[in-house]
């Protein structure tokens, strides 16, 4: 065997690889740097009425001041197009069952069982009976998002890693968004907590607080009987997500913050770079600041009208959803350690003017 060629194939192997990783990485920096949404200087909007100013604060956080609600339903919606088109597409795709058509046939079992409920045609028929005053705010809504999607320099860069394109934002589609957040959450996910379903926590107390002897389920012989069975299984559900050893077994290693990108499951590398560190937290299903197994972490504020000033909120992952952006995670690491972000906007560090006219 000759040796010798038998390491320059390798080494010349090891050297094209090396290129290419290099050569990769760079294309997607280049795409991650274009999809940043804009954050200064003047964009032209066609449908603006006048021009609408957007000011960020260090936190990613806007202020929008239009002279309109149209005009501001224009603005508010360009920029999440510009920051949050991919998920709001995953949403409405969810709803309607039509994550095959983005992901393969990964997503076709949430397809399929989606479609049943036909929330696409509910939206559609809602849309239609409107009130023209309303609908003309939902047409707004869709015009803002796809002129934030437009003016980006690059598509998201999710959709370049899936070699696809962006499909236009429809009005129907904010109301399909709202039927796939709380309708199928509601059907898909009823476990909302770790040991009974939400929608039966109130009639469930109400039963073992006063435990009436005709409403003993089969087949226990009384409420004692019930409430040791729950026992056993509550425990046995600990054990196994302990291993077995529940003496090293905390409520951090069970709760944690595990936030994951939507495409990281599927392609680890981008969590990488998307997603922030999992570490154990206190939260739970009833506590203000949320985070348990099958329960995602949300976004909550505090607030008292007449003394905003004096609100506070919890921002877990931040506004932006591209790494590159300058306040990428802002807010998450208050989230994390428990410490309260302000409610009102701090003062501006960028400011966008939207004007009327023709993009150029």
């Amino acid at each position: 065997m000759n040796w010798r060629l038998l390491r320059r194939i390798i080494g010349g192997t090891i050297g094209i690889i090396g290129v290419l990783s290099v050569l990769l990485a760079v294309w997607f920096w280049r795409v991650l740097a274009e999809s940043v949404a804009d954050l200064e200087g003047g964009i032209t909007l066609s449908a603006l009425q006048a021009p609408v100013e957007i000011k960020r604060d260090s936190y990613g956080v806007p202020t929008v001041i239009a002279r309109s609600r149209l005009d501001l339903a224009r603005a508010l919606d360009f920029l999440h197009g510009q920051e949050r088109f991919f998920q709001m597409d995953i949403i409405r795709r969810s709803g309607a069952g039509e994550l095959s058509e983005l992901t393969g046939n990964v997503a076709l079992p949430i397809d399929l069982s989606h479609r049943v409920h036909r929330f696409r045609a509910r939206a559609n028929a809602l849309l239609a009976q409107m009130p023209e005053e309303h609908r003309k705010l939902i047409e707004a809504y869709a015009e803002g998002v796809n002129a934030g999607l437009s003016a980006l320099s690059h598509k998201p860069f999710e959709y370049s890693l899936l070699r696809a394109e962006p499909i236009p934002w429809r009005p129907a589609d904010s109301l399909l968004a709202i039927y796939a957040m709380c309708a199928i959450k509601a059907l898909a996910y009823p476990d909302a907590g770790p040991l009974t379903p939400r929608r039966a926590e109130w009639p469930s107390l109400r039963l073992l607080t006063e435990r009436p002897d005709h409403l003993v389920p089969a087949p226990f012989q009384s409420w004692n009987e019930v409430m040791d069975a729950l026992y056993d299984r509550v425990a046995e559900r600990v054990r196994n997500e302990a291993g077995g050893d529940l003496s090293q077994f905390t409520w951090g290693r069970r709760n944690h913050s595990d936030i994951h990108h939507p495409l990281a499951r599927g392609l680890p590398a981008i969590g990488l770079l998307t997603d922030p560190p999992d570490v154990p937290i206190p939260g739970d299903t009833l506590l203000p600041r949320v985070g348990a197994p099958g329960y995602g972490s949300t976004e909550r504020f505090v607030v008292s009208p007449g003394h905003e000033g004096d609100g506070i909120f919890e921002m877990p992952v931040g506004e932006a959803s591209n790494p590159l952006s300058p306040y990428f995670l802002a807010g998450h690491s208050d989230w994390l350690e428990g410490r309260a972000s302000p409610f009102m906007p701090e003062s501006p560090r960028w400011t966008l003017v939207l004007k009327p006219g023709k993009p150029q």
